[in-house]
């Protein structure tokens, strides 16, 4: 049985009333809370306090971190109501990924048939246009 697994970015805004070490305590719950789900854990970004554009519950600032992670399909809606229900998390948005993948350089073919080169000396380039023509032009001048 193939598991419909899908790759997932959690972006989250802590409470500001939060330390920076409580802010990190909440991180670590959030991972917890996605290790129940069974996810896999890929990359995240560490909360770090910012400037709100507009205020959220009356609040200027909030810690923003990140959490990209891989889990199955049916999952996903049991993950946000538990987020919903998580007090520190003021706002948060879980979407599909699609994690990116490195540029590999393209390596030239092998068999590729390289041009002839042509002769630039008078003698050489005589030669090349006897051997195209079959007759000497020099000597029908």
């Amino acid at each position: 049985m193939v598991l419909d697994t899908k790759y997932y970015e959690l972006a989250y805004l802590l409470s500001p009333t939060l330390s920076a070490e409580d802010a990190g305590v909440a991180e670590n719950e959030i991972r917890e809370i996605l290790g129940g789900f069974n996810a896999t854990v890929d990359t995240w970004d560490t909360p770090k306090r910012k400037n709100l554009p507009y205020p959220i519950r009356k609040e200027t600032e909030a810690y923003f971190g990140a959490i990209r992670f891989t889990t199955e399909r049916k999952n996903a809606p049991a993950l946000q109501e538990q987020l919903r229900e998580d007090t520190k998390v003021i706002r948060f948005t879980l979407m599909q990924w699609h994690k990116p993948t490195p540029n590999i350089p393209i390596k030239p073919r092998a068999n590729v048939q390289k041009e002839e080169q042509v002769p630039t000396d008078i003698k050489a380039l005589d030669e090349k246009l006897d051997a195209m023509f079959g007759e000497n032009i020099n000597e029908s001048k």
